[in-house]
């Protein structure tokens, strides 16, 4: 894991295309890996979903902003309590809504030196997607 400002977080989105304004909680926040994401964090996120009856997407209900919404809050808390010396402090993990959908997204630092920007549907064990250029053109929230 490594630091980075969200100004350079907010230029690479806006490098990327994204012309909403970013909506951070700190200045600095830790980068994770797209492997946290997609298992250690998805095996986590399953359990508390199972736990909670929420496992199934139900239109209008409980459905992608939900899903993604809670995710950003339970990566929040499982980051919180992993082992490691950078565990309590905050990560890169946020929330995104495009046109008629919502996803995560993260800035993963699965290179020693470099860190990328990554999209995960999380009601689909966070398999990693890329919008395309309208999705990005419309995106009208970031969260993290």
């Amino acid at each position: 894991m490594k630091s980075v400002n969200y100004l350079k977080v907010a230029g690479r989105l806006a490098e990327m295309g994204f012309k909403t304004p970013l909506h951070y909680g700190d200045t600095e926040l830790m980068t994770v890996t797209t492997r946290w994401v997609q298992s250690g964090f998805a095996k986590y996120f399953r359990q508390i979903l199972k736990a909670r009856n929420l496992e199934e997407y139900v239109d209008s209900a409980w459905d992608c902003d939900d899903f993604s919404f809670y995710a950003f809050s339970e990566a929040k808390i499982c980051n919180r309590f992993s082992e490691g010396p950078d565990a309590a402090a905050g990560i890169n993990f946020g929330v995104i809504w495009i046109p008629g959908h919502s996803v995560n997204w993260a800035v993963c630092s699965d290179e020693p030196e470099t860190w990328a920007i990554k999209f995960f549907e999380p009601q689909h064990d966070f398999k990693e997607v890329t919008l395309t250029p309208e999705q990005i053109a419309g995106a009208h929230m970031i969260l993290v």
